[in-house]
């Protein structure tokens, strides 16, 4: 006998992003039940599963309408509804797991996650954008029935986990990645779901260009999401920490907010070119963007860049106000107050309730003040207003203290291809020791001054000759087939495996263009950086702190 195969696709009405999109029409079919007749095209048994809740009455009976089996269960506990609606399946049927914003997958998509399901010894095999190579929102789930009944007895289960179905099956069993398409051109920068208007808008010039969107191929659905796109320099490169998917590149965003830099010779773009920085960088991968209460505008224009469903695509990092009012002398109440009022502004400028990353500046507001402002941000990290602390310092010292503090998660440090003080210290060799660890490096251009020809702009100091050093590193970048200095310099700190992401500031959306895909380029042979070191000067500890310029 054959085993069953019964493919569920969840739905709802109650999206808080996009309210009532499974009724929104693609080709002239309502999201649901397009993505219901697509999965079901080559025959297998679909049945579209949402909610008891009388808010979803219109969503079941367009469903029934359109000849869709429907079960309705739990509104918040999805796992519960799941399982209710396979209650009549034996522990070894293959349950396919779709969502209804997500109308690319079809039953040709489903049969090769089948294929694979089928030709490996495991109970789990899913998407995972964009590890697999493919556009976000062209995923589904293949997983045993029995595993799926085993994980909601589970007593470690979470809410998040009842909601998700396969969160726990994913991190607690092991699973085998849908990787088919893993080794060809990565399209994870590219949205195939519908989450928010704009993906909407997208999508149905998509389907509008398919004759009938129901028996439209997913590979030829793709490739007009592709052509859509247009040229592209694809997703940038990334690792994961501690199970956290983390780019190379950092958005930072100081000169969104302000003025910055000695070499800023544009000033601080318009609202639209900061909210199409922030984007370009997002669409290619950028999972973490910098800012600052003392960026200016930065939280704020930041935050409304995120409104509209991008925020939870990006992880935002902002850093606690320099705090000039407190003295050692200050009281509780007076440290208290002004923590919290910078994390409340940051919360209200960034729009959200939860801050996932507060840096310090410096490193008084970890070891001064009896210690005072450190207890109080972490007394916010332990009530859930901040998930992670951490401090941007200045020297190697002050990241030798950082590193041996244990609350410090992450560390953000100056790092350019001039600064010959991270080779002579112990730092890089400490943090192998802590995998809970995050470090950026920031001032990989020195405020721009590496970049640039022009000797007017660098700092004045005895000895020091800017032309010397832009021939070098003209020579090196020729050397090693770069295709700029600029090149040559991000290339240089993405070489270092001790650095996670590489902090990078942008004045317009081609300057970030530029960024996103220098990050694409080769890393740095061995040879290559040894030679960067004995070739370049040994410049001035005054040179690698813009602070005493």
């Amino acid at each position: 006998m054959s085993i069953p195969i019964r493919v569920l696709i969840q739905s709802r009405t109650t999206s808080t992003r996009l309210p009532g999109k499974a009724f929104l029409p693609l080709g002239g079919i309502p999201l649901a039940v397009l993505t219901a007749k697509r999965a079901a095209r080559n025959g297998l048994d679909t049945v579209l599963a949402t909610s008891t809740d009388p808010s979803d009455d219109a969503l079941a009976e367009m469903a029934l309408a359109n000849r869709i089996t429907v079960f309705r269960g739990s509104l918040d506990n999805v796992i519960e509804r799941f399982l209710e609606a396979c209650a009549d399946l034996p522990d070894n049927a293959v349950i396919v797991r779709l969502t209804g914003d997500n109308p690319v997958p079809d039953a040709d998509f489903i049969d090769e996650l089948i294929d694979v399901f089928n030709a490996v010894d495991e109970d789990y095999v899913g998407t995972t954008s964009p590890d697999d190579a493919l556009p976000y929102g062209l995923s589904a789930e293949v997983v045993r029935l029995a595993l799926l009944r085993d994980s909601a007895t589970q007593a470690t289960l979470t809410p998040l986990d009842k909601e998700n179905v396969t969160s726990w099956v994913r991190n607690h069993h092991p699973i085998k990645l849908f990787d088919r398409y893993a080794h060809g051109p990565n399209f994870g920068h590219i949205r195939a779901t519908i989450d928010t208007l704009e993906d909407y808008l997208r999508m149905k010039q998509v389907f509008d260009q398919h004759s009938d969107p129901v028996t439209a191929k997913w590979p030829d659905i793709k490739d007009t999401l592709v052509l859509q796109n247009g040229p592209s320099i694809g997703y940038i490169p990334w690792r994961y920490i501690e199970g956290e998917r983390h780019s190379e590149m950092v958005l930072g965003t100081a000169q969104i907010g302000m003025a910055y830099g000695v070499a800023n010779s544009i000033g601080m773009p318009c609202e639209n070119s900061a909210r199409k920085i922030i984007h370009t960088a997002i669409e290619h991968g950028v999972t973490h963007i910098d800012t600052a209460r003392d960026y200016k505008a930065s939280e704020a224009r930041l935050g409304v860049a995120l409104s509209d469903g991008w925020a939870p695509r990006v992880h935002t990092i902002t850093k606690l106000d320099h705090l000039p009012e407190l003295t050692e002398d200050s009281s509780d109440a007076q440290i208290h107050r002004a923590v919290d009022e910078s994390i409340y502004h940051s919360c209200r400028d960034l729009r959200q309730n939860t801050l996932q990353t507060v840096l310090v500046h410096v490193p008084a507001h970890i070891y001064g003040y009896g210690g005072r402002i450190w207890q109080r941000l972490l007394k916010l990290r332990n009530e859930g207003t901040i998930k992670r602390l951490g401090i941007s310092v200045r020297t190697p010292e002050e990241a030798l203290n950082a590193v041996k503090n244990q609350d410090v998660k992450l560390i953000q440090l100056p790092v350019n291809i001039l600064d010959w003080r991270w080779q002579e210290c112990e730092f890089p060799e400490l943090t192998t020791k802590r995998a809970d660890l995050i470090v950026h490096g920031r001032s990989v251009l020195l405020q721009g001054i590496l970049t640039t020809d022009n000797n007017n702009i660098w700092p004045k100091i005895v000895g020091l000759s800017p032309s010397n050093i832009h021939n070098k590193l003209l020579d090196l970048s020729s050397q090693f087939s770069r295709k700029s200095i600029l090149d040559l310099c991000f290339a240089y700190v993405r070489s270092m495996d001790w650095v996670d992401g590489v902090v990078v500031g942008v004045e317009t959306p081609e300057q970030c263009q530029e960024n996103l895909e220098l990050f694409t380029s080769p890393y740095l042979e061995p040879n290559q950086i040894e030679q960067i070191h004995s070739q370049l000067p040994r410049v001035p500890e005054q040179l690698l702190n813009p602070m005493l310029w």
